[in-house]
């Protein structure tokens, strides 16, 4: 009886030992397997910009840093934009893709987001860094981006407080509260250029470089080739007097209330549509009745720049996608103007500085059918 107890005894305490024993040897197996666990990767860029052909270096650092496998595998969401291998990035062709690193323990993701242009841009200008719109009233940038082959040519727009004035993909500013807001204008490959808005209430007085309005002035213009706000098609794609596929018939504009003072007029007409794209520029005209087909008939009476058709004088609206809206802005000058056929917008923001008792502006659509 007292040998059977004895063994009883020895039995279930073999048992009791042989449990601890596993017990133990499992916690030590999983606090040795999380030791070497992987919480997460990173990587040394969340995106790249890169030009065709061009190559960089992507560096995944897994954690912790006792991780017992730091292995990680490369992938790439479109091969033919851009190929990944060992980390290393390829571009391949214009557009974007996201580069993925996968760690072998956990499966834990980091990403990379590449732009791929054609040629990067070098520089962007603006026609203006310094401008004054009333509450409600809108002033449209234009970037050029340098040099001409670069490829994206497309620049995004950022206000930096959209409480004042706002900005669209086109780089139309609108002005909603009193205050200071700087716009940029971004290219693909991080360029950048900036403009100073002010917004005043809309009595306020209007930029420096547009001058001091005469008190007495209430100048207005008028446009007698479009009818309800819409421009008559034979100023535009669907007229007939067309040269190398540019419309070349200019429209009238006719002035009234012109300051007393006024030496000459100025037209500017753009489309805010298509980012600002300018279709007349012509400076000392001297009279309040300017004809139609006047860029034509009447060009030894004024001077006239370079339209983004890259040709001097009138180019008519073309609207590509949809019907568009144009401006058509009669700068009323104290002086006449230093400048020669064939200046640029920008040339001519920068000669009017201080010259300009009045600006008014006429929209006008042009329908595309």
């Amino acid at each position: 009886m007292r040998m059977r107890k004895f063994y009883r005894k020895k039995t279930c305490f073999v048992v009791v030992f042989a449990v601890l024993l596993n017990l133990l040897t499992v916690t030590g197996m999983e606090k040795a397997k999380a030791a070497g666990s992987v919480t997460s990767v990173k990587l040394n860029k969340t995106s790249l910009v890169l030009e065709k052909g061009k190559s960089r270096m992507l560096k995944a650092t897994v954690l912790p840093n006792g991780a017992r496998d730091k292995t990680v595998t490369w992938k790439s969401s479109n091969k033919k934009v851009a190929k990944v291998k060992n980390g290393k990035v390829t571009a391949k062709a214009k557009g974007t893709a996201t580069i993925t690193a996968t760690t072998k323990i956990g499966r834990k993701k980091a990403q990379c987001k590449v732009t791929v242009g054609i040629k990067s841009a070098t520089k962007i200008d603006l026609d203006t860094n310094d401008a004054t719109i009333g509450k409600g009233q809108t002033v449209t940038l234009k970037a050029t981006v340098t040099p001409k082959k670069a490829n994206p040519k497309t620049v995004t727009w950022k206000s930096s407080d959209p409480k004042v004035a706002t900005v669209s993909k086109n780089g139309v500013v609108t002005g909603v509260e009193v205050g200071t807001v700087t716009i940029t204008a971004h290219s693909w490959n991080g360029k950048k250029a900036t403009c100073k808005i002010t917004v005043k209430t809309s009595e306020a007085t209007p930029n420096p470089n547009e001058g001091t309005p005469s008190p007495s002035a209430k100048m207005s213009i008028s446009c007698a080739g479009a009818v309800n706000g819409v421009l008559d098609e034979k100023y535009g794609m669907y007229g007939t007097q067309q040269s190398q596929g540019i419309p070349t018939l200019s429209i009238p504009v006719a002035i009234t209330n012109a300051p007393i003072d006024a030496a000459c007029y100025a037209i500017v007409m753009d489309d805010p549509d298509a980012g600002g794209f300018v279709h007349w520029l012509a400076a000392n005209i001297t009279t309040t009745d300017i004809p139609e087909n006047a860029s034509i008939s009447k060009a030894s009476d004024m001077v006239q720049g370079v339209n983004d058709f890259q040709k001097t004088g009138y180019g008519g609206p073309t609207p590509p996608d949809k019907t568009h809206a144009y401006n058509i802005t009669v700068y009323a000058l104290k002086s006449k103007v230093d400048l020669k056929n064939g200046f640029s917008k920008s040339q001519f923001m920068n000669v009017i500085d201080g010259k300009v008792l009045e600006k008014v502006t006429l929209t006008a659509k042009y329908v595309r059918k």
